[in-house]
């Protein structure tokens, strides 16, 4: 089954692509790749660091 996106649908698409974070994201994983603290996603580097992302 096909669907086409709607115009109202590839808005939002783009605007969700415009709020995102650039890169590079990399994932600190305790008991993986560092040993204390919480498991979480750093985005961005320098000025363009955005705010971490927390595992649950």
């Amino acid at each position: 089954m096909s669907h086409a996106i709607s115009d109202e649908e590839l808005r939002e698409i783009r605007a969700r692509v415009a709020a995102t974070t650039r890169g590079p994201w990399t994932a600190y994983v305790e008991g993986w790749n560092h040993t204390s603290g919480s498991s979480f996603i750093m985005r961005g580097v320098g000025k363009a660091r955005g705010e971490d992302l927390e595992s649950t």
